[in-house]
């Protein structure tokens, strides 16, 4: 039971690849992935459709502050993955 913690700026391809990756090689496990994103709103709602728990900012917040806020969102045991 883990919370999985994105990061990410403009670079909506990656995000969801990483999501996907993340879907396909834990299946079967209790898994959530938080994204904090920042940039446009298309990117944080394709995202949210992949089921992600998003928090989102149309600002460039900088890196430790994202993790921060994807940290907040989290409701499991969190794991940082640098992305």
């Amino acid at each position: 039971m883990v919370s999985i913690l994105l990061a990410t700026a403009g670079r909506p391809g990656k995000g969801e690849a990483f999501v996907r990756s993340v879907r396909e090689t834990t299946r079967g496990h209790d898994v959530e992935i938080v994204a904090a994103v920042d940039g446009p709103g298309a990117h944080a709602l394709a995202l949210s459709e992949m089921g992600c728990v998003v928090d989102h900012s149309t600002e460039y917040r900088g890196s430790s502050r994202a993790w921060n806020a994807a940290l907040k969102h989290g409701t499991r045991d969190p794991l940082v993955v640098a992305a």
